[in-house]
């Protein structure tokens, strides 16, 4: 029967003569790219959400003067 090749042993290097040892987390490049990823989103999305502002306030007070002006009735 062949040796279990799923496990790895920490103290052999690798092929580059590094040791492999065991990552937890992310690291200073996954986490820039993710930051980027989000300013890039925000900057898509932030002026879609100034413009909508107005117009849902300028609905809502329409709306709200519509139902004060049936419950007069």
């Amino acid at each position: 029967m062949p040796p279990d090749q799923s496990k790895v042993d920490d103290d052999q290097p690798n092929s580059t003569g590094a040791r492999m040892t065991p990552r937890a987390g992310f690291g200073l490049i996954e986490l820039i790219i993710v930051v980027a990823i989000l300013a890039i989103i925000a900057s898509i999305t932030l002026p879609h959400y100034l413009e909508a502002q107005p117009a849902s306030t300028e609905t809502s007070q329409h709306h709200d003067g519509a139902e004060s002006t049936r419950q007069k009735v």
